[in-house]
Order: structure tokens, then sequence, then C-alpha cells
């Protein structure tokens, strides 16, 4: 059986370094919750983001950035 990521209403340890940190986060938010733990995750001991930011050796290295971010943040660019 595949383990289910399990995030908790209660205030704790989180492990940021977690693949499924996002997607708990965004949990949290949805429900309303002011803090959550990951105590009770099959993930809770991940010692490395699935999605980490890997050296490049490229001088002309482009990001995507979310759409979602406000037009006049890139007003003064």
């Amino acid at each position: 059986m595949k383990s289910k990521r399990n995030p908790v209403n209660r205030q704790g340890p989180r492990n940021l370094q977690c693949m499924h940190y996002r997607t708990c986060l965004d949990h949290a938010v949805r429900k309303g919750w002011p803090r959550w733990r990951c105590s009770e995750c099959a993930y809770k001991s991940i010692l490395e983001p699935h999605d980490a930011v890997r050296t490049v050796h490229d001088a002309n290295v482009c990001y995507e950035l979310p759409s979602h971010l406000p037009g006049q943040a890139w007003s003064r660019y």
C-alpha cells in the first residue's frame, strides 16, 4: 500500500524538506488551520525536497514564476 501524507491540525514541528510540504500547506490553508504539524505523517523524516533546485552550469537560467503574482510586482523592471 502506498503511504499517504497526513498533516495534523495541531502546533508542532513541520518537515520543510518534505516533497509534500507545499501540498500539506495548501491543505492546511484550505481547512483554515492556524497551525499544523507532520508528526503523524509517513513522510515526516524525508530530508530532501522532491522539487529541489538543482545545480545548473548555464549562465542563462530561466525560472517560471506563478501567474498569480500581482502585476505591480513587475512594474519596476
